[in-house]
């Protein structure tokens, strides 16, 4: 696993803290920032088929996000009908985008 930041360490921890079980294989640490990392990691969530595709994702900034964003749209599906996004930081201009996500 590679440190980028606080936000990736942190969803893992809240995640044990609650006793919440996610396989390891739906955990990505993305750098922060990297729009092209996100979509290619979501993009290989999506279509893998080796386990059941993710109905929520989270990401740690906008810009994951919109790589997140682009993928899940490329893939054809609909949010939040077919999948939920959420972002832990978003910036303001973001939030009055068309994005239909919790932030």
């Amino acid at each position: 696993m590679q440190e980028y930041g606080q936000c990736y360490k942190s969803i893992c921890t809240s995640l044990a803290e609650n006793r919440l079980e996610v396989p390891g294989k739906y955990l990505r640490d993305v750098k922060s920032g990297t729009f092209r990392e996100a979509f290619a990691q979501t993009m290989d969530l999506l279509q893998g088929s080796r386990w059941i595709r993710p109905s929520c994702l989270v990401f740690t900034d906008d810009t994951l996000l919109e790589g997140g964003t682009a993928a899940v749209r490329r893939c054809g599906l609909r949010i939040p009908e077919d999948i939920c996004l959420a972002a832990i930081r978003i910036s303001e201009e973001v939030k009055y985008r068309d994005y239909p996500v919790v932030s």
